[in-house]
């Protein structure tokens, strides 16, 4: 029978292995790669693979004598191109003994994203640091290393391409590989999801939050782990469910401020977001409190009035006036921006349109402090 021992101890050898950083027998794959030290930059630059996390990225290791006899440009433009919906991102890693010809030949094989220059190591014969840790030597070049969005190695081999052959539009052995990936982390999806993300962002500033509710819950389909962005919302949707779990101790503090209509803003982003929030006896209270009644009658007090908005400013003032007296904290807040704009029918009129703007901004700044640029 087989020793359990035996492959017990396989397992821990290749468990230290892959903490250690290293490659196992020359191999990649499934852990998180070394970046290349790069002497010279030629086109762009990169600092680290954390730079792009969360994309997918292609490390590209040639030498223009291999260019020239199993030609691959052509190929990586058109990668890179139909590629764009999933951001995904190559660093070509050109051979240090091209050094001298690099940069008039990248003139005339154009390549897409960011091209440096492998460094030499001390040796005299040697093969350059990046190119003997990724082995080199052993598999030959062209040599691709495609990453996942979490930074570890999805697949690494060389294209396949025919040696003396143009490329002429066939798909190389990557080709299967980046679109499984791409179909497993669901990255069309990510990337447009994540082009939303600014604007949504922006509008849960401003307590917006009927704008950025399809964002917040699209989100959930996405890994946090390797998407600031993703993350960001997932932030939001937890601070606002987790209010469930205080809502009592926060309708309390609402009261003693004055801002019972903030609580109703607060129940109705949770029924947006598909999670609903129980109404507790403090929370029902709070709810039939003077203040939320005041606030709701603050608009009527001054929408008769818009139409002599620059005809007669006594009028508008004294409905401002009535709106300051009213109880609450946001009627007095709501009457200070009006006079702010008077004289502007159209900016009066958006004040009072939506009852819920302005708790829904105060709970956005003051209470969750959500920011219109990163959280």
């Amino acid at each position: 029978p087989r020793d359990p021992s035996a492959a017990i101890e396989r397992n821990m050898t290749l468990e230290a292995e892959q903490a250690g950083g290293e490659a196992i027998n020359g191999s990649w794959l499934g852990l998180a790669p070394p970046f290349p030290s790069a002497q010279k930059w030629l086109q762009g630059e990169r600092k680290s693979w954390d730079e792009a996390r969360g994309y997918p990225q292609l490390l590209v290791m040639f030498d223009k004598n291999q260019n020239d006899v199993v030609p691959i440009d052509a190929y990586l433009r058109s990668l890179h191109d139909k590629n764009q919906n999933i951001g995904l991102r190559v660093l070509n890693l050109m051979a240090f003994w091209d050094t001298n010809v690099a940069e008039s030949y990248i003139q005339s094989h154009a390549l897409p994203d960011v091209i440096a220059l492998d460094t030499p190591t001390l040796a005299e014969h040697n093969f350059g640091i990046t190119f003997e840790q990724y082995e080199v030597e052993r598999f030959h070049l062209p040599r691709f290393i495609l990453l996942d969005i979490d930074g570890k190695v999805a697949w690494e081999g060389d294209p396949g391409f025919a040696k003396g052959a143009a490329w002429s539009g066939e798909e190389s052995l990557l080709d299967v590989p980046l679109r499984e990936l791409a179909a497993k982390r669901r990255l069309p999806e990510l990337i447009a999801w994540r082009k939303g993300w600014p604007a949504a962002r922006a509008a849960l500033a401003r307590g917006d939050f009927a704008t950025a509710a399809p964002a917040l819950k699209s989100a959930v389909d996405f890994d946090a782990a390797f998407s600031p962005e993703v993350a960001e919302a997932s932030a939001v949707r937890a601070a606002i469910e987790s209010s469930a779990g205080g809502i009592d101790d926060l309708a309390a503090r609402l009261a003693t401020d004055g801002r019972e209509p903030a609580l109703e803003v607060l129940l109705a982003w949770a029924e947006q977001l598909g999670k609903p929030i129980k109404k507790s006896k403090a929370v029902l209270a709070a709810l039939k409190n003077p203040n939320v009644a005041a606030w709701k009658r603050a608009p009527s007090l001054l929408k008769p009035v818009l139409p002599k908005v620059g005809k007669d400013p006594a009028a508008i003032e004294d409905a401002l006036g009535r709106i300051a007296a009213l109880p609450g904290a946001f009627p007095a807040a709501l009457a200070e921006r009006g006079r702010a704009v008077a004289g502007d029918a159209a900016a009066l009129k958006a004040l009072v349109e939506d009852p819920s703007a302005l708790p829904g901004e105060w709970l956005a700044q003051q209470h969750f402090r959500w920011k219109g640029e990163g959280q």
